[in-house]
């Protein structure tokens, strides 16, 4: 038995140890972040004592709705899910779950989507693009033409023709009801009317690193961006909210408050800044306002 086990190591595959540690999505990126401050070899000899900005009463329910929720969709191929909580007005973050499960090697649960997930934001970015009419001089109550419409964005480029998601047109539709209800068509009418490269810009300035309106990005992107179709960290997505969160301030993400060596000495210690200003109060205002009326959601979601 003893030659039998020593010949069988050949082809033994070892389990890999899996990880019990809470929030271990979060404790990574804070590693990172650590290793970028004072090196990799320095975090690996240990020592340090950090305060961070986690709840872990809010990450256990978090890790658990996003396990709850991929569950209810699993009959759809959907496999995973990730969710960052951050507090808006100073750009803590008290949850992270990078993963429906850290330790599932099927869908590569150590992949933390969260931070490092380039992923389609779909309808969540179409207040980017209303913002952009607000600033253009549009106000709620203008009026857009949900109609089957026909873009052809320059002379041989090909059509393109957007379906809203439900398959129907609505005729003259308010601003707000046309971000209230996710309409497609109005959105990528008012993609056309702001231009590509200005609401890059503005995506850009408000968070969305990988939105820069850079020439490789102006040559990728077109009207289907305003649909979600350009890929976006979720870290980057909650970042840019926070400027309508706080009426124009965009915040950093934070999540080390303090750090100090093995004989207690503070070696970094966070202050709060206030956030930089992207946006009017005004815009912001009224993107909130419509964003959080029950009527403009009606003529699509009842």
């Amino acid at each position: 038995a003893y030659q039998q086990a020593i010949g069988d190591l050949e082809t033994v595959v070892f389990d890999k140890a899996e990880i019990d540690i809470n929030a271990p999505h979060f404790v990574f990126y804070v590693r990172d972040l650590l290793a970028e401050m004072y090196g990799d070899e320095s975090v690996e000899a240990g020592g340090y004592r950090v305060t961070t900005t986690l709840d872990l009463d809010l990450q256990n329910e978090a890790q658990q709705i996003v396990k709850e929720e991929v569950e209810k969709v699993e009959n759809l191929k959907i496999s995973n899910g990730a969710a960052l909580v951050m507090d808006p007005r100073n750009g803590e973050i008290l949850s992270m779950v990078g993963s429906r499960d850290y330790n599932n090697d099927e869908i590569g649960g150590q992949f933390n989507v969260v931070v490092d997930g380039l992923r389609q934001p779909g309808s969540s970015i179409k207040p980017v693009t209303y913002l952009a009419m607000l600033q253009r001089g549009y106000t709620p109550a203008s009026m857009l033409m949900d109609v089957e419409t026909v873009f052809t964005p320059h002379e041989n480029a090909k059509e393109y023709k957007p379906k809203n998601y439900d398959g129907k047109f609505r005729g003259p539709v308010s601003l707000r009801n046309s971000l209230g209800s996710s309409l497609n068509i109005p959105a990528v009418k008012s993609l056309a009317i702001v231009c590509v490269e200005d609401f890059l810009s503005l995506a850009y300035d408000m968070g969305f690193v990988t939105l820069e309106p850079t020439k490789e990005n102006m040559t990728r992107f077109g009207l289907a961006v305003t649909l979600g179709g350009a890929e976006v960290h979720m870290l980057d997505t909650v970042t840019a909210y926070s400027s309508f969160a706080n009426y124009g301030q965009k915040v950093e993400p934070v999540a080390i408050l303090k750090v100090e060596d093995s004989e207690g000495h503070v070696l970094y210690e966070h202050k709060p800044v206030q956030g930089r200003k992207v946006i009017e109060e005004e815009e912001a205002f009224l993107i909130n306002n419509i964003l959080s009326d029950n009527n403009a959601r009606a003529i699509a979601f009842g």
